[in-house]
């Protein structure tokens, strides 16, 4: 990521920089990079905010989690502020055009079709495990959230502060961009409505297998809600997560007790 960095101190008056760094990079080495700049941050960094949070709390976060939805971030302390602004849209237009996602459209649209037969609450969270990949996928009013299940597991349940690791929206035609609305037309012209699956590109490297495994987690949650509609099926016990579990050939459709789900994280901690 290309990232533009502004310091405005009392001590300094305003300074400039840009660096180029990973979107997996912690905010910590950020700041490493921006100290080497400006030294005299060495003994302020520590008691920096961003909004409500201290340094201590937010220094751990990757660099792509912190631009999630945004792509302007400030920190400050007493007497100095730091404004970071991420220069992504020439890359984010080129990912856009780069890749084949015809699969992965034509899953969203199956996704956001079965929504119309069942009712899903914003926030519910769906299990996935593929042998031993296990992943977390929630779903929000107009996006998806995809989770790490081990890694992340807390935080996929957290009602706010949620860091995840790749996020699907879905805009209206309106709230297209134009690279956006190209990116679109070229599989199917974009529809009025919240039914345009966008990549939050920020987030992730992509790459073709990044979308084809991306794919196959959308085709496994609108196969559980398929069962579901076909079983009639509701999905209103927030004890019990739906869930689609495959180990070797055998493939099961359910839910899964969110507690039992807990416990297999607390053994392998």
């Amino acid at each position: 990521m290309k990232l533009t960095v502004n310091v405005k101190s009392e001590q300094l008056g305003s300074n400039q920089f840009t660096y180029q760094i990973s979107a997996e990079e912690k905010l910590d080495k950020l700041m490493q990079l921006i100290i080497l700049d400006q030294e005299f941050l060495t003994h302020e960094a520590g008691k920096l905010n961003y909004g409500e949070y201290p340094f201590q709390e937010f220094q751990s976060l990757t660099i792509g989690n912190l631009f999630h939805g945004t792509d302007r971030i400030v920190v400050e302390g007493s007497s100095v502020q730091i404004e970071i602004l991420n220069n992504k849209q020439e890359k984010r237009d080129t990912d856009l055009l780069l890749f084949d996602y015809t699969q992965f459209i034509k899953a969203c649209d199956i996704y956001n079709d079965l929504l119309k037969e069942i009712e899903v609450e914003n926030g519910t969270v769906f299990y996935i495990q593929q042998n031993r990949e296990q992943y977390l996928v929630r779903k929000e009013e107009h996006h998806l959230e995809f989770y790490h299940f081990k890694r992340q597991f807390d935080n996929a349940f957290d009602e706010e502060g949620r860091t995840p690791f790749f996020i699907v929206e879905f805009k209206s035609r309106k709230a297209l961009t134009v690279s956006e609305s190209h990116f679109i037309k070229k599989y199917r012209y974009p529809k009025s409505d919240y039914l345009n699956p966008i990549i939050h590109l920020e987030l992730a490297r992509i790459s073709q297998s990044v979308i084809q495994e991306m794919t196959l987690l959308i085709h496994r949650l609108f196969t559980i809600l398929g069962r579901f509609v076909n079983a009639n099926v509701e999905i209103d016990d927030v004890e019990k997560v739906p869930s689609y579990i495959q180990v070797d050939e055998k493939e099961t459709i359910g839910f899964v007790k969110y507690a039992d789900l807990a416990s297999l994280i607390q053994k392998d901690n």
